[in-house]
């Protein structure tokens, strides 16, 4: 059979690469392909890809160019073998990226996040970016404005606006099932753009919350939500992204865009890095990377305006 090397490693890969299952193909793609051990979903990806936490990368996706849905599949002692290729993935000695850490810059992060805002359309022309460019009347409980005239970005809006809501309420669970059942599954593809901006939504505030503790139960309460629907309202595809985001595992690409972002190392907004990050992010996917943009956006612009939470910013 032939071997193919590991590049990079996830840790809820390797967990599941660990045991000994039997699975099949669930779907294959240019950009990767989706491996199904019951409730379990592995993504393999192409190097250059940022390794998500149930994600094998691969140096090429080439010799799997024929992995079919529903072909057989086995993984045991951090081998995965695609019996009808010929083909075992070892992962022995690939090693498991390092999650990504920064100290929030409290005192600009308003401004940044404004400046972000600003830029929204020129960074993405798609349905997420459209609507972050309304982002201020969006968070503010306004009606959709008559020149959005994109399908999924008016779609989106309402659910977005009881998002918005959500989180300066500081919900509960019963109002974070409610609010996620309209958005759960909302948009076209594997990964819906309602879930991409969830998955984008829950890394942010896990990150926020050690400055705006305010923040913790409103993340919670989504995650037993998340875990709760996830299955029953979108694409399996699309479900192991949720119920990743929602158990805190670390989705490096976003950590780093949030770094570079709205970290204390980059204090220039515009710099290079910060330009490199969103690139790399926005190339994620059809319109994901957007989507987990906006739902980083949407949780921060949420914190830092929420009249409520302004005492935790620091005073000029």
């Amino acid at each position: 059979m032939l071997r193919l090397a590991g590049v990079a490693l996830g840790p809820t890969a390797r967990r599941v690469l660990g045991s000994c299952k039997s699975g099949c193909v669930l779907s294959s793609h240019s950009k990767g392909v989706y491996c199904c051990f019951g409730d379990d979903i592995l993504l393999v990806q192409e190097a250059g890809e940022e390794v998500v936490p149930f994600g094998i990368l691969l140096a090429s996706l080439a010799p799997l160019a024929r992995a079919r849905a529903g072909s057989p599949l086995h993984c045991s002692g951090e081998l995965l073998c695609f019996h009808h290729l010929g083909i075992v993935v070892d992962c022995a000695n690939a090693p498991t990226p390092q999650p990504v850490d920064f100290s929030l810059d409290i005192e600009h992060l308003p401004l940044r996040l404004e400046r972000l805002v600003r830029s929204a359309t020129a960074l993405g022309s798609g349905s997420a970016m459209l609507l972050a460019n309304h982002l201020p009347v969006l968070n503010g409980g306004g009606e959709a404005p008559p020149e959005l005239a994109d399908v999924w970005a008016r779609a989106l809006w309402n659910p977005l606006r009881n998002m918005a809501e959500y989180c300066k309420n500081q919900g509960d669970q019963a109002s974070a099932r409610r609010m996620l059942h309209d958005l759960l599954g909302l948009g076209p593809g594997l990964t819906p753009l309602g879930d991409d901006i969830i998955c984008g939504a829950m890394v942010a505030a896990r990150e926020l919350e050690r400055n705006f503790p305010f923040l913790r139960p409103v993340r919670e309460n989504m995650s037993l939500a998340i875990q709760e629907l996830c299955s029953s309202r979108t694409t399996p595809q699309s479900a192991a992204f949720l119920k990743s985001a929602a158990k805190g595992e670390s989705f490096i690409l976003l950590l780093r865009v949030m770094r570079q972002l709205f970290g204390r190392r980059h204090a220039r907004p515009a710099s290079p890095d910060r330009v490199s990050s969103l690139r790399s992010l926005l190339g994620v996917g059809h319109s994901s990377g957007q989507g987990f943009l906006l739902g980083i956006m949407l949780v921060a612009w949420q914190t830092v305006n929420n009249p409520g939470h302004r005492h935790f910013l620091p005073t000029r």
